[in-house]
């Protein structure tokens, strides 16, 4: 379940932030995924770790460093 929740709020947050990214910073659609790119590589190796050691620790170390990086994304302003 926690699983899910995760994935739930990291597709959130790669949409909000390449839209963030492309309509309030004003760089291209290809800047932006590249951006981001370097969280997809994050999220793939944390993966292939959850394989070997299992994912029980991963998936609640994962919770709250999301919840910590959403705690700072609420503190961005426009300007």
């Amino acid at each position: 379940m926690l699983a899910l929740l995760n994935l739930a709020v990291m597709c959130s947050l790669f949409f909000l932030l390449s839209l963030y990214l492309q309509l309030v910073t004003e760089v291209s659609p290809l800047t932006a995924g590249v951006t981001l790119l370097p969280l997809t590589v994050l999220g793939a190796a944390v993966g292939q770790l959850a394989a070997r050691t299992g994912a029980g620790a991963l998936i609640v170390g994962g919770m709250a460093l999301t919840a910590t990086g959403l705690a700072l994304l609420v503190r961005i302003d426009i300007g």
